[in-house]
């Protein structure tokens, strides 16, 4: 899978795309195929360090999906 992300806070330059391993779904999970997903304004707060609950890096960004 392809995901955009971020090692540490910073300007556009800390944001990686790159190439994941696909996941693999546990029970009772599912596995959507998207065709778009989109860096939206909270996630450019996650990428300054300013997002009120900020994730563990490396995180992964794209909050809205469409597919």
């Amino acid at each position: 899978m392809k995901a955009i992300r971020v090692y540490e806070t910073g300007g556009k330059e800390v944001l990686k795309f790159e190439d994941l391993p696909d996941p693999v779904c546990k029970n009772h999970e599912v596995l959507v195929k998207l065709e778009s997903m989109s860096v939206n304004f909270s996630d450019t707060l996650i990428r300054r360090g300013l997002y009120p609950y900020m994730p563990e890096f490396p995180a992964i960004l794209g909050n809205e999906a469409a597919g």
